[in-house]
């Protein structure tokens, strides 16, 4: 197993992640041939709505060839009965063979609706992938309620396995793999601060397709309901790059009503500002130099991200 490493910064820090990643899950059986027909075309409809990152299509698998403990208790908790079976978090989308095309547009709407709801402000400051073993840490910047569970979901992406029902071909999107703590609802918090995870990886995974879902529980009697959540897509792709950007790479330069950002560099990154609630600010392209206009600017905190294929770095300014 490759060696990777990843630090503070190199992901959107926690502060800009003031928007939820809404779980749209898909509780399913590789056996079920209603979950490779229907309950297939809707699956694809949503991950070509959701490319731009505003939801996470998870596949739980309670059944069937990639069935485990974790996807077990997820259904549970989501009274699943049957399959194939979506949720937007915890409400059921009530999705059918007769219907699955209509319910397209109630999704999405709901998935907005989720997506603006803003609770916690969790995001990843550091992951790292190191002889078989995973390890995150967590930032979670809001007080949670009461009764409130920190969890951290491994997933694995086109993952090639046989469907029953499917005539596509069987590669299945984000499929849920495991808690990455002894429960699989998460440890117990009452406070915000950092939090650490670690875990073994299957050696069977891809390590280049898995993805971190992190997700705040409220715990009610004894079901779990989503407050909060965040996925990050393709960790370990982004960890293995042969070229970083750090702060030696990039300048960042303050003058009264404008900031340069500046890089040694003549190919185009993207280059992004976000401010305190995760909103974008604006998106433009970066070559060397670009200077960004700050006079209607509120005095706060803000992040600058660029990126470039599979190059990302992100850095905290505060405007006084």
């Amino acid at each position: 197993m490759k060696s990777f490493q990843l630090v503070l910064f190199l992901f959107i820090s926690t502060f800009a992640f003031g928007q939820n990643t809404p779980v749209l899950s898909k509780v399913t059986a590789t056996w079920c041939p209603n979950c490779g027909a229907w309950g297939w075309s809707y699956m694809e409809s949503m991950k070509d709505e959701f490319q731009d990152g505003n939801a996470v299509v998870l596949g739980v698998h309670f059944s069937g060839d990639l069935q485990n403990e974790t996807a077990i208790w997820y259904a549970e908790n989501l009274d699943a009965i049957g399959q194939p079976r979506f949720y937007v978090n915890n409400t059921n989308v009530s999705v059918r063979s007769s219907n699955w095309s209509e319910k397209i547009q109630e999704t999405k709407d709901l998935v907005e609706e989720t997506r603006t709801t803003t609770h916690d402000i969790l995001g990843l400051s550091q992951v790292s992938i190191d002889n078989g073993s995973i390890a995150a840490q967590v930032n979670l910047s809001a007080l949670p309620v009461t009764d409130a569970y920190l969890a951290v979901y491994i997933y694995e992406d086109n993952v090639m396995n046989n469907q029953a029902g499917n005539a596509a071909d069987g590669i299945h999107p984000n499929v849920l793999r495991k808690s990455m703590s002894i429960d699989p609802q998460g440890i117990s918090i009452n406070a915000a601060g950092n939090y650490d995870f670690s875990t073994e990886l299957d050696p069977s995974w891809n390590t280049d397709e898995i993805g971190l879902l992190m997700v705040v529980w409220r715990k009610d009697g004894d079901k779990y309901t989503i407050r909060s959540s965040q996925a990050v897509h393709n960790v370990g792709l982004k960890l293995n790059t042969e070229e970083s950007l750090s702060d030696a790479d990039v300048s960042i330069t303050q003058t009264v009503g404008n900031i340069s950002i500046s890089i040694e560099d003549d190919r185009a990154y993207q280059l992004t500002l976000y401010d305190m609630t995760g909103r974008t600010l604006e998106t433009t392209q970066l070559i060397r130099t670009k200077e960004l206009a700050t006079d209607q600017w509120v005095p706060g905190a803000y992040l600058i991200s660029l990126q470039r294929e599979g190059q990302i770095y992100n850095k905290q300014i505060v405007l006084h």
